[in-house]
Parts: C-alpha cells; sequence; structure tokens
C-alpha cells in the first residue's frame, strides 16, 4: 500500500483545484464497502421485546432519530410493535407504533416509552413510523388504508391527529420516511421495485406527494424486493444516503423469509447498495442512532431487535462554488475519536488493513488522505466543511470513506464508501 499524502491546511480546505481535478471521475464503480463493524451484530441487551424493555409483544420495527431535546449519547426512538397496550394507544391485540428515549451506551443503557405517538394509534394496524429530523412531522402506514402523517407544536409534545397522504395511488406498506433534499422535504418509500424520492407538501389539512418521484436505488439481489428505506443526513442536514433492506423471500407470520440489510452510500440509482448482512432469515432493516446501529430480526425464539457498532460516513452533492459537507459518525465511548477522510477516483474491492475492522474500500493508486478531525460528543459526530472551487473542469464523482481511530485504545475502524458528487 503506497504511504499516504497529508495535506498542508490550504489543501485540507480542498481549495485547490489541481486536487481536486486529480481526483475526479464520472462513475463510481460497482465496488467499495459497507460500514465496519467495531462490534458484530447481536441480540440488543436493551431493546429485546416486552419482556424487559417495551410495551407490547414483539418489536418488528425500529427507526431512531436525534432530536434537540435529546441529551448527549441518547436519541428518540420509534418502534413498531404487536399487541400494544391501550396506556399508549393500542387495543392490546394489533400492531402499533409507540415513542421513548434511547440511552444505548452499556454504562447507561435504557429505553423509556412516552405516550408522544399515543394519538397516531387505532383498533388498526400501525407500523413503520418515523420522524422527520426537526421532529416535528410523524409519517407512518396503516397497510389497510394507506400512509398517515401527524405534526406537532414542539418537539416532545404528542403529535395530534394523524391525516391520510394523498398521491400513493394504490400502494400500500411503503415503509415511507421524511427527511430534507435540495431545500425541499422529501418522502422516502418502497414500491417493491425501487426505493424512490417523492417531493410532498406537508399541509396538515391536506398532506400529498407532489410532482414525480425519483428512483434512489435498485435492488442488487436478482429478484429482490428494497424495503424500509432510512434515510442518511448529511452534514448540511439533506439526506444522502440509505440504510435499507431487500426481501428475497417473503415474511410469514410462523416467522420464515429472508431479507438483508443494505447500505446505499449515495441516492444515485447507478450505484448499487451492498449487502451488510446476509443471512437465511428475516432482517428487515432499521436506522443507526450514532454508530450505533439497529435492525430487526425474526428468528426463534422471537422477533428481536439486532445491536451492533460501527462507523459510518455519507458524502454530499454540491454545485460547483457550493459548500461541501462530510459527515463521519461512530461509537465514542471515550470521548477521544478522530477521524480521517480518504478520497480517491473509484472504489475498489475490498481489503483488509492490518487489524482494522471494515475494509478499505477505495482505489489505491489514486488515495488521497485529508488531515485528521475529533469527535468530541458521546453522539459521535463529525463534520469537515470546505468551499469547492467554481470550475467547471471539477464537475464529477469523488470516492470517499472514513478511518475512525479511538485515541484511548488503539481501535481503528473503516467507515462505508460514499460520494462527492460535484455538479
Amino acid at each position: 500500500m503506497p504511504k499516504p499524502t497529508i495535506l498542508s491546511p490550504t489543501l485540507r480546505r480542498m481549495r485547490g483545484a489541481a486536487l481536486l481535478t486529480a481526483c475526479l471521475a464520472s462513475t463510481l464503480a460497482a465496488q467499495g464497502s459497507v460500514p465496519g463493524f467495531s462490534r458484530m451484530p447481536q441480540p440488543s441487551w436493551i431493546l429485546v421485546n416486552s419482556f424487559n424493555s417495551v410495551p407490547g409483544n414483539d418489536i418488528q420495527q425500529v427507526f431512531h432519530q436525534k432530536l434537540s431535546n435529546n441529551k448527549d449519547g441518547q436519541w428518540t426512538t420509534c418502534l413498531s410493535v404487536a399487541a400494544l397496550p391501550a396506556f399508549f394507544g393500542g387495543d392490546g391485540s394489533s400492531t402499533g407504533i409507540v415513542m421513548g428515549t434511547f440511552a444505548p451506551y452499556p454504562q447507561d443503557s435504557w429505553f423509556l416509552a412516552s405516550t408522544e405517538a399515543k394519538a397516531l394509534n387505532s383498533s388498526a394496524d400501525e407500523r413503520n413510523l418515523t420522524i422527520d429530523p426537526s421532529g416535528l412531522w410523524a409519517i407512518f402506514d396503516r397497510p389497510a388504508t394507506g400512509v398517515f402523517v401527524a405534526t406537532r407544536a414542539k418537539v416532545g409534545d404528542p403529535f395530534g391527529s394523524p391525516v391520510q397522504v394523498s398521491g400513493f395511488g394504490s400502494l400500500r406498506d411503503v415503509m415511507p420516511a421524511l427527511a430534507p433534499r435540495g431545500g425541499k422535504m422529501q418522502c422516502f418509500y418502497t414500491d417493491r421495485a425501487r426505493i424512490l424520492m417523492h417531493e410532498i407538501d406537508l399541509n396538515i389539512a391536506a398532506p400529498k406527494l407532489v410532482g414525480q418521484p425519483v428512483v434512489v436505488s435498485l435492488p442488487v439481489q436478482a429478484g429482490a424486493k428494497p424495503l424500509r428505506p432510512t434515510p442518511l443526513i448529511g452534514g448540511d442536514g439533506d439526506a444522502e444516503g440509505l440504510f435499507l433492506s431487500e426481501e428475497v423471500a417473503p415474511h410469514t407470520v410462523t416467522g420464515t423469509g429472508d431479507a438483508d440489510p443494505c447500505w446505499a452510500g449515495d441516492l444515485d440509482p447507478a450505484t448499487p447498495a451492498l449487502i451488510l448482512m446476509q443471512r437465511p432469515d428475516w432482517q428487515p432493516g432499521g436506522a443507526p442512532a450514532g454508530g450505533f446501529l439497529y435492525f430487526g430480526h425474526d428468528i426463534l425464539p422471537r422477533f428481536h431487535v439486532m445491536h451492533s457498532e460501527c462507523a459510518w460516513m455519507v458524502g454530499d452533492e454540491e454545485p460547483l462554488g457550493g459548500t461541501a459537507d462530510l459527515r463521519v459518525v461512530a461509537v465514542n465511548p471515550n470521548g477521544l475519536l478522530a477521524s480521517i477522510i480518504l478520497v480517491a477516483t473509484k472504489t475498489a474491492t475490498g481489503i483488509k488493513v492490518n487489524d482494522y475492522a471494515g475494509l478499505l474500500g477505495l482505489d489505491l493508486a489514486s488515495l488521497v488522505v485529508l488531515p485528521p478531525m475529533p469527535h468530541t460528543t458521546l453522539d459521535g459526530d463529525a463534520v469537515m466543511s470546505f468551499r469547492v472551487p467554481n470550475d467547471s473542469n471539477l464537475r464529477g464523482t469523488l470516492a470517499l470513506q472514513s478511518l475512525v481511530v479511538d485515541i484511548k485504545t488503539g481501535a481503528a475502524t473503516f467507515s462505508n464508501t460514499a460520494s462527492l458528487i460535484l455538479r
């Protein structure tokens, strides 16, 4: 492996057009790597099922969002559970949705359910609850009826009565999620053939999809159906990638089926998603809480949530002359985390490097290493921002990856590969 180049502060801010020109490529190869696991997936010791953590019987879906009322190292969590009790808005028999606050660090791990989602439930099945990054909008499925949204005046308040969203036609159980993109709120959902991004008008009196949907991800396994898109939010607040799953064999009430969690490092359908975990059973996707990555798993003795710890990143899509924001996230138990961002012309087949977790998935011949940046909070979040020169020669796509190092223990983990798209 060639010795990496350490850039001067000027190049670190990517103001040198020559460096960018040398690194640009028009397309990314169908290679790269998924987030590296610093802790491999295992059943969660916190979010398992009703007898020790949450109301209801089994957790069938999990989603996390960092909101303004969450303390450092804590997240707001949305769950779909069987037999939701009446106290949380359910009827004790149908599937319902519930929210709460989640603290995943082992030294102080807990989940506290709230009644914020109580008004969203009915005697019908509700599931696939997600909330937008502001925390003011909730969206979910009533599989027999369609998609519903609800709003609230401020974070922490209970959500109001839900209203059905028009524009989905005959589609049902689309597993919707909300995130900004390009200055507009978007709804990400599945039609079982693709993951679509569709602008949504959140007028609570008559919410609706507007314009035409945009395809942002396609299945990577033959005959697979993409499911449950979770937008990955970039350093500028826009959705920049997806954590999702692919159904290979349908899920049944007896717990059989085959679904594999996948990672899409950008929103270009020409960049294939990568399979994160491949098993012959049902793993229907989930969401990260910082560097903690959670997804469902339906095998005996019962449906539960898997807990893993990883490093992940998202890039950006910016016009020339704009500001690029590259986000890197990892678990930060010691408060002594640092990361470097690697830049190359293209991705490559992942290779093992020393005893680092994960794989290096960039082209070695064009590899450039940016100076380190610290991660100072339990959230494990860091963003590198720089101005893109307004030079037409720079249009194209850069391949990105990060290496995250725990300064106290020396443990190092590669993130997934991602993209910086300049247009």
